[in-house]
């Protein structure tokens, strides 16, 4: 705090959307104390090799630099912000539905919802090959999905994104809402969070307790993942950056040949 006599406090911003990945400048520290962490550990290893006899007391800050490595890289991957494409986040749904594409039916299941739009998915398993491939066919092409609730309420929805799992067996959507009035509108927001057992329901699943063990192997699978795509990121960009100098300065040398 550069003022710490005069704070100053500022809303954060809410409905913010992004539309690509980007990476925080806080980011910087945390590459430097990465870097030292890594070099110890490599330290670590030489040493471990080249004094037996000092072999616990090395293993016990090997140790500690491990735990220090993954914090630093779920800090990281916390710094490393993905799209946001929504405005409002969304609440967790189980509601099976019917969902029509040009005028053929298909099962499906909400996934999660929230005023302005729900997540839908679709499985094709069941399906044999030619019907599957029809099916593939008119999800491509298709911008506009019609929802047949089971209570029977009908809603349009305008197709955002189309995530596709593992041989194209099945397939989330990521809807917008089309309301054509105020009831449309009304009925959305009481299905994503008119119901008191629904709302519980996700704040017992949000709070649900965790082991001292197994909050510390959930926070290493996500350091390892979400650390490693920063670190790809970054790698990247540098990448772009440096190839795309050597490119301009190749491009500029021949141009001056040239003359």
């Amino acid at each position: 705090m550069r003022r710490p006599r005069s704070p100053s406090f500022q809303v954060t911003p809410k409905g913010e959307r992004l539309d690509s990945h980007f990476i925080s400048s806080l980011s910087r520290p945390f590459y430097l104390l990465l870097a030292i962490t890594t070099a110890s550990l490599v330290a670590g290893v030489w040493r471990w090799q080249a004094s037996p006899s000092m072999h616990g007391a090395i293993a016990f800050v090997m140790i500690w630099a491990t735990l220090d490595l993954l914090f630093l890289l779920a800090a990281l991957g916390v710094l490393y912000e993905k799209p946001q494409r929504r405005s409002e986040p969304r609440a967790w749904l189980d509601e099976e539905l019917v969902l029509w594409v040009e005028g053929r039916p298909f099962r499906a299941r909400a996934s999660d919802g929230s005023r302005l739009g729900i997540g839908v998915d679709i499985g094709f398993s069941e399906l044999d090959a030619a019907t599957r491939q029809r099916a593939l066919d008119l999800f491509h092409k298709a911008a506009i999905v019609t929802l047949r609730f089971a209570d029977g309420k009908v809603l349009q929805a305008r197709i955002e994104n189309r995530q596709w799992g593992p041989r194209q067996q099945h397939l989330h959507l990521g809807l917008a809402y089309r309301f054509a009035n105020i009831q449309d509108e009304r009925y959305a927001v009481d299905l994503a969070f008119g119901d008191s057992a629904r709302l519980q329901e996700n704040l017992d699943r949000r709070h649900q307790g965790k082991s001292i063990l197994g909050a510390l192997a959930h926070i290493a699978v996500l350091a390892v993942i979400e650390g490693s795509k920063n670190l790809w990121w970054q790698l990247r960009n540098l990448w772009d950056l440096a190839y795309g100098a050597m490119g301009r300065t190749l491009r500029h040398g021949k141009t001056k040949e040239l003359t």
